[in-house]
């Protein structure tokens, strides 16, 4: 894609399944020499103990009418105190390198929301009806009865049910927990999990689905649970 000198992007620096948060700075990219980029010191900044650690570059690109977001993963390889940004100005860098194709990426996918029996959404998860308490494009928080065996960092076949269209999606349990942390009633379990969908017409699928609901709470007086990480 069109990355250059000057482009501002977006860095993601964490990311974490379980308590579903994103850590997002802004930089700009100073110099490129792939697969290395210069890029600048990201507010909140990168430390120096992510020497290694992997990160994913985003950045938006026009695509006919609208404006797209992509990424792809890279890693820090090192810090420049004193970069010559001009002849009479030196600025903090970060030295990258990329690791792998720019493809769609998605900031928001930790924006949850909670369907209603009217927002035509629903999920079959291991070929029993699981009830989606919240969901989200990167994954769905849900209520099944215990007779249902599922087990954290296992993965299962589900498929999402949305507007009448079925879509079949790879999930990944994340965790799960007694019912009676929700004050539920008995014979009901709980389970966080993680899409592990590469198809990305489901994505915009879910994401129109996931903004149609947030429309839908807000008319109805009921803010959306979060908003992490937003263009």
């Amino acid at each position: 894609m069109d990355i250059r000198p000057g482009l501002d992007i977006r860095i993601v620096t964490e990311v974490d399944l379980v308590k579903e948060t994103i850590r997002v700075g802004n930089a700009v990219i100073y110099d490129i020499d792939e697969p290395t980029l210069t890029i600048s010191q990201t507010d909140p900044p990168i430390l120096r103990s992510m020497l290694d650690r992997d990160i994913e570059i985003t950045y938006l690109t026009r695509e006919k009418n609208d404006l797209v977001r992509y990424g792809f993963p890279a890693c820090v390889k090192g810090f420049v105190d004193q970069y010559p940004l001009s002849p009479s100005q030196k600025v903090k860098a970060v030295i990258v390198a990329r690791k792998g194709l720019d493809c769609p990426y998605n900031l928001r996918m930790f924006h949850r929301v909670e369907p209603t029996s009217r927002s035509r959404l629903s999920m079959i998860l291991s070929r029993e009806p699981a009830n989606v308490l919240d969901i989200s494009c990167g994954g769905a928080k849900l209520s099944y009865p215990k007779t249902l065996l599922m087990r954290p960092n296992t993965f299962s076949e589900a498929s999402l049910h949305i507007d009448s269209r079925v879509y079949s999606v790879r999930a990944r349990i994340v965790r799960t927990w007694d019912g009676s942390i929700e004050g539920s009633v008995q014979g009901l379990r709980f389970a966080a999990i993680e899409f592990l969908h590469s198809d990305s017409n489901l994505g915009r699928v879910l994401s129109r689905k996931i903004r149609e609901i947030e429309v839908e709470s807000r008319h109805e007086g009921a803010p959306p649970i979060t908003d992490i990480g937003k263009d």
